[in-house]
């Protein structure tokens, strides 16, 4: 398997098109994830690959949102990847957003990882040490059940993932909590190479405001998730129509929307340009 283009190139090319800390998290800890999964099950030669598919995975995402996985090929044949690396990043949105099929073994494992990853992290970063290392399967499996629970995450996804690659939707939950555990800290990575062995970020930055608004409750009011003060009647109606459009894209600036908070309050910190 062939990538034509070095860890050092794709993470250059990953920023190009990507700013938001939110995003460039999440595209290494899928890289992380998949280099575990390459060598869990006995694809080691082939493990730079598998990494680099899971850091480039949603190189289109952040900026054309609407044509995700349908960009990617143009963004990353001009990066120089080959078509076999353009093919697997595009065959994780299979059914969703393209008819690029998922075939090959790595393949499948992102299609089934990606949306599991999310679940996972909008978990972790609900508890006081911000890492999957100390959290139990069990209670991956009860977020995964509660449906208002970071609700952006596809469990029909996570089940069809698990069907493509002929495990159980426990087997799945199981590795892929255990890949997480095992990048050290149990958290995402840094800049550096993703996978066991990498740096620790620094556990004193807050979670951004994307990152509260994913892991939020369908339908909390944004000054709860992020400062756990009230609103009064009209700023709580402001927050809910603000939820409702994070995520969107400007029409005037072509820029995702942010999401802000309307407490007003000192150490919320829960602003972003619109």
């Amino acid at each position: 398997m062939e990538a034509n283009i070095t860890r050092e190139q794709a993470l250059a090319l990953l920023r190009e098109y990507n700013e938001e800390p939110f995003h460039i998290q999440h595209a290494l800890t899928v890289e992380g994830v998949l280099r575990w999964y390459a060598r869990e099950l006995g694809c080691g030669a082939d493990e730079e690959f598998w990494a680099l598919a899971g850091l480039l995975h949603d190189i289109d995402f952040e900026r054309w949102p609407e044509e995700h996985c349908r960009k990617a090929p143009e963004l990353l044949e001009k990066g120089g990847c080959s078509p076999e690396l353009i093919h697997a990043v595009c065959s994780h949105g299979y059914g969703i957003c393209c008819d690029v099929e998922p075939v090959h073994e790595m393949e499948k494992v992102l299609f089934a990882a990606d949306e599991l990853t999310g679940l996972i992290g909008a978990a972790a970063r609900m508890r006081p040490s911000k890492s999957v290392q100390d959290m139990e399967l069990s209670s991956l499996k009860k977020k995964f059940k509660d449906k208002k629970f970071a609700a952006g995450c596809s469990r029909d996804v996570i089940r069809t993932g698990a069907e493509r690659l002929g495990w159980e939707l426990d087997t799945l939950l199981e590795r892929d909590h255990r890949g997480h555990a095992l990048l050290r800290g149990g958290h995402s990575a840094g800049d550096g190479p993703a996978g066991p062995g990498m740096s620790r970020p620094d556990r004193t930055q807050p979670p951004t405001v994307t990152e509260r608004v994913s892991a939020a409750p369908a339908g909390a009011d944004l000054c709860v998730v992020f400062c756990g003060r009230d609103l009064d009647r009209f700023s709580r109606r402001r927050a809910r129509r603000e939820r409702s459009l994070s995520g969107r894209t400007s029409v005037k600036t072509g820029r995702p929307i942010g999401a802000a908070c309307f407490c007003a309050q000192p150490g919320c910190g829960s602003f972003t340009s619109r």
